[in-house]
């Protein structure tokens, strides 16, 4: 070998070296792209500088799989075919996870909670926030109380299709729940009454007013039964039937049969247990909303507990998630 060809792989070989002993971290790979399908990972920590050319780096598992805009029903909206989405946080493990369904409140939209799923997720609950017809309950009695039966029918969608995720997944649920933020609370709350009954209700009452059905789901079959409410601040008398905003004037004044089904409900699982938070200076729905529906749930024999936050009408954060894991009877 020539003393310039020497001269030139020593110097190639230097700033190799020079190169790699100047590199600070080593950046976490980007997980594999898959359509509408996310992998949440725990913040990414940095990774000490090597002084050697050969680096190997164990990554922290995943805490929670996302995918965004699942079809979980189908309807129509001014004779035109709507789908309705919603989004699954998955664990990254296999098993019988219990499962929660959530509700945004109007106009707020699934990312709006996409932070809380993730954490809830994470500690081996499957979560599923969907779109539904988020009107103002005086919209909902329209059309021979059409809105009221469509959230109903979507609501029972929404179940059966989380509860076969899960057993996709591996397992049966645990436990399920089902939660809402403001006007969500209010259909929470009654589908987790009305439990297994909640499509022969509507069926019967649409039958007596010859209403088509409205709704399809994408998952026909499956139990509809709720082990839990977590209500948020929820526009609960509109969808019970109490004395509230929206209670027994508001539904009896208009429609008696409708608020039959309603309170009926009341009676129809007694094995529910219900947590709610509320927030006594909140101006949007009342503290007192939330304590009038912890009076008619007390006087049918139910398990309920209503906590107080500060914040006026906005979703507790931490409270919301421990909550949520409490009921579900998971550690946090």
């Amino acid at each position: 070998m020539s003393l310039r060809s020497s001269h030139r792989l020593l110097l190639a070989s230097c700033l190799l070296v020079t190169a790699c002993a100047g590199q600070d971290s080593i950046a976490e790979p980007e997980p594999t792209a898959v359509p509408t399908t996310t992998t949440i990972s725990p913040p990414a920590t940095s990774i000490a500088a090597s002084t050697t050319l050969a680096t190997t780096t164990t990554l922290a598992p995943p805490a929670a799989i996302s995918t965004k805009g699942l079809v979980y029903a189908t309807g129509s909206r001014r004779d035109r075919p709507v789908e309705w989405k919603a989004d699954l946080y998955e664990p990254t493990e296999p098993g019988s996870w219990p499962a929660l369904v959530f509700l945004p409140g109007m106009g707020q939209g699934a990312a709006s909670f996409s932070h809380m799923a993730e954490e809830i997720a994470a500690h081996g609950v499957a979560v599923l926030v969907i779109e539904y017809v988020d009107a103002p309950p005086p919209d909902l009695l329209m059309n021979d109380r059409r809105g009221y039966r469509e959230v109903a029918e979507m609501l029972g969608c929404a179940i059966r299709y989380l509860r076969q995720k899960v057993v996709d997944a591996g397992g049966e649920p645990e436990s399920l729940a089902i939660g809402g933020m403001s006007l969500g609370g209010g259909p929470a709350a009654h589908a987790a009454l009305a439990g297994e009954s909640l499509d022969q209700l509507w069926e019967e009452f649409s039958a007596s007013r010859d209403l088509p059905r409205l709704i399809e789901c994408a998952v026909e079959q499956g139990s509809t039964h709720v082990d839990a409410l977590v209500g948020v601040a929820g526009a609960y008398d509109a969808f019970v039937g109490y004395e509230g905003r929206y209670g027994l004037e508001h539904l009896q004044v208009r429609d008696m049969q409708l608020w039959e089904l309603l309170h009926g409900a009341l009676e129809l699982n007694p094995d529910l247990q219900v947590r709610l938070l509320h927030a006594r200076d909140d101006t949007i729905i009342s503290y007192e909303n939330s304590e009038g529906f912890v009076a008619a749930l007390t006087l049918a024999g139910i398990d309920v507990e209503l906590t107080e936050f500060e914040g006026g009408h906005s979703l507790p954060h931490d409270e919301t998630i421990a909550t949520v894991l409490g009921i579900l009877g998971v550690e946090n």
